[in-house]
């Protein structure tokens, strides 16, 4: 185990709750973590083990469950390593790590239409899974009020 930040450092403030995420990154060789609890912060491990600061998301990100601020199912594109977020139906961005920079996605992603999901838990029970062998990732929804377990596959 290597201690990257101790004590009571401001370094990762905000990342102290349970409802943050982290997400690697192959091409890129680092990890990308930070949000939960309504937060907008993020920060990336590089390879070497350095945290640096990442460009505030454009909206919270992590509590990863039913409703509330900051619902988002968060996932690596497998093709070239940036990272996808979805908000809700309307909602979703492209975040660059080497650019440091985010932008917004248009259209509906097909993960997070009406006729997927329930309108109380948008994104609640669904695993994203990149295949980067295919290009690909794999949507897997196990939890609805309404539908059975269900899987998509998105080429981003």
């Amino acid at each position: 185990w290597t201690t990257h930040v101790s004590g009571t450092s401001t370094t990762l403030d905000g990342i102290r709750d349970p409802h943050n995420f982290a997400r690697y990154s192959p091409q890129h060789h680092l990890v990308w973590f930070g949000g939960g609890n309504g937060s907008r912060k993020t920060w990336r491990i590089s390879q070497s083990g350095v945290i640096t600061p990442a460009a505030d998301a454009p909206a919270a990100l992590g509590t990863l469950g039913p409703g509330g601020l900051g619902s988002s199912l968060i996932f690596t594109n497998p093709v070239d390593g940036t990272f996808i977020i979805i908000r809700n139906t309307t909602t979703w961005y492209t975040y660059d790590p080497i650019a440091n920079t985010w932008t917004q996605r248009t259209g509906v992603p097909h993960i997070a239409a009406a006729n997927v999901f329930d309108s109380t838990e948008p994104i609640w029970g669904t695993v994203a899974a990149p295949l980067p062998a295919y290009g690909v990732v794999a949507f897997v929804k196990g939890i609805s009020r309404t539908a059975g377990a269900e899987m998509w596959l998105f080429k981003p």
